[in-house]
């Protein structure tokens, strides 16, 4: 059997993967040394030998060594997994694994669905809406520079976030974390932050897009761009690899619709994926590297504009 060249299609229980044009049925099991390529229809392949010739990675970087890292690499993009686990318990990759990325059930939600209970914002502009948080201004209802809804519950020092989100064009939202909240007289309004921000936009087109990281309050302006890896050196940034390209995003980002969005941050590393796909990886320099703070959600100043939340779910880590 030669490899498979097309990502798989959907996962039969107990089969393995049957995946693209090729049709072909995989067992996959855990370590290289059963490797058994076989020829025809069916065979029994080890996880490294089925994901690296596909480029297949675990965050973006790492290859898939073990039959852990590729269950979680399916859960992320909306698989419901159900792998042979051939001599998974023996198999040496199980304890080479890297930290894994949590999944659903270890993450809490930290949005009712109901109310506001355990954020703090300006009334006037923010409301739960067919169980989804809501931020609206409005020429009635305008906001007095930039303005957030502050989580109560926790820091950002090193965590995971995913949530949903979607918003109109006429302005840009953002999802705020390692913050500081400014309560200073001189601060615009009660809810003023400042901080790495994940850009909320409902844009396709680079580089006016969701998804980099902007310093909001910060003076830095947009810190690292979508298709980025990227790290900050002497006060400069070096961009080491490329993510994604302008192409490949307007694919994979829902005009007009819920996107999802998963941020990792552990130590000066920050990682950024949108609807499965790691477009953003950043480490910040030991000088301006944030490395806690408060969580919240954005509406711009100026422009009316609305933008909503839901799914909202957090873990430290």
């Amino acid at each position: 059997m030669g490899h498979c060249s097309h990502a798989w299609k959907n996962l039969d229980p107990g089969v393995g993967a049957r995946f693209g044009r090729m049709n072909r049925k995989i067992t996959l099991i855990g370590g290289v040394d059963e490797c058994e390529r076989g020829v025809g229809d069916e065979a029994s392949v080890c996880v490294d030998c089925y994901c690296r010739p596909q480029g297949l990675r675990y965050g973006g970087s790492h290859p898939i060594t073990s039959l852990c890292q590729l269950t979680e690499f399916l859960m992320i993009r909306g698989f419901s997994c159900a792998l042979l686990l051939v001599g998974f318990l023996s198999s040496p990759a199980l304890a080479e694994s890297p930290d894994a990325v949590a999944t659903k059930s270890e993450l809490k939600s930290i949005f009712d669905g109901s109310s506001l209970e355990g954020w703090s914002g300006d009334s006037r502009l923010w409301s739960v809406r067919d169980g989804v948080i809501h931020g609206e201004t409005t020429d009635e209802s305008k906001a007095k520079g930039n303005t957030f809804l502050i989580w109560q519950g926790g820091n950002t020092a090193d965590f995971e976030l995913q949530l949903s989100f979607r918003c109109n064009a006429a302005n840009n939202s953002g999802i705020q974390y390692r913050s500081q909240h400014n309560t200073s007289k001189k601060a615009p309004n009660a809810w003023s932050l400042k901080g790495y921000q994940h850009e909320v936009r409902n844009e396709e087109k680079f580089p006016n897009i969701a998804g980099f990281i902007y310093g909001e309050g910060l003076g830095r302006g947009r810190i690292c761009l979508v298709g980025e890896k990227a790290v900050m050196e002497n006060g400069k940034k070096k961009v080491v690899e490329s993510l994604i390209t302008a192409e490949e995003f307007a694919e994979l980002f829902q005009l007009d619709d819920w996107n999802d969005v998963k941020i990792v941050a552990k130590g000066r590393q920050i990682q950024h994926y949108l609807n499965g796909r790691l477009i953003l990886d950043f480490t910040d320099s030991p000088e301006l590297a944030r490395l806690d703070g408060v969580l919240g959600l954005q509406l711009h100043a100026g422009k009316s504009m609305w933008a909503e939340f839901k799914d909202i779910r957090f873990r430290a880590m």
